[in-house]
């Protein structure tokens, strides 16, 4: 039996389909953890103006105003538990323009910026946040306790299968004995028939052992089907109609 058990564990389906099941409501963990994991971004943006020199004296003479801006911001931010969102930020921008108040044309400006954002009422507090994680923690047990209850469940199926093949065999091994008993006693009357025994106890006999013949069939097929019934439990390969065990 133990070693039977090792079979169904290593390759039963019953047990490896229910097993998935902590794994996938685990993940649920990881993704309310992952709402805290600081994150690297980046923005580009580039806008050009194309504006009507309303006096000549805006762009030196041209009678167009022309800017081109290009900002680039990169950096790290992360959420906090606290329902916040601190981040930490380079920004670059780009600014050519023919503007006669902008001196010189061409510049390039840089600003490094430390922001830290706190909610005082939506989406804040330890407690709200973690509430995802808690919830997938609970799902995640709820989910290991279910598998716990259907492994035992099919475990004793197993057991159950395993001592009502034993029995099985047990009554077959029993009744082949019984049924050879029945042909030889059979046969011994329906010898002596003729001589000194009943004619009705002969019959008697004779159908007797008809019948426990019968119980050995039907014994038999209870085999076959508590051993078909084992290897359908276990599913390991080497279980099989031509070779059980």
């Amino acid at each position: 039996l133990p070693n039977t058990i090792d079979l169904v564990i290593d390759s039963a389906y019953q047990i490896g389909a229910v097993g998935d099941l902590p794994a996938i409501r685990g993940t649920a963990i990881q993704e309310a953890r992952g709402r805290f994991v600081p994150e690297f971004f980046a923005e580009v943006s580039v806008e050009e103006i194309d504006d009507v020199a309303t006096s000549p004296a805006i762009a030196g003479g041209a009678d167009r105003v022309l800017t081109d801006e290009t900002d680039a911001e990169f950096g790290v931010r992360s959420r906090l538990i606290t329902g916040g969102e601190i981040s930490l930020s380079q920004r670059f921008t780009v600014t050519d323009t023919n503007r006669t108040t902008f001196i010189p044309g061409e510049q390039t400006t840089s600003e490094t910026a430390l922001t830290y954002v706190q909610p005082l009422l939506r989406d804040s507090g330890y407690t709200y946040n973690d509430a995802p994680r808690r919830i997938a923690n609970m799902d995640t047990q709820n989910a290991i306790e279910e598998f716990h209850r259907q492994s035992e469940a099919h475990l004793l199926e197993v057991e159950r299968a395993y001592w009502n093949l034993y029995v099985a065999r047990a009554v077959y091994i029993q009744t082949t004995h019984l049924a050879s008993h029945g042909d030889r006693i059979a046969g011994q009357i329906g010898n002596r028939e003729g001589i000194d025994a009943d004619p009705v106890l002969a019959n008697r006999a004779r159908a007797t052992a008809q019948r426990w013949r019968a119980d050995l069939v039907r014994a038999q097929a209870a085999v076959e089907n508590a051993e078909f019934r084992m290897a359908a439990l276990v599913n390991d390969p080497r279980y099989g109609p031509a070779n059980v065990e």
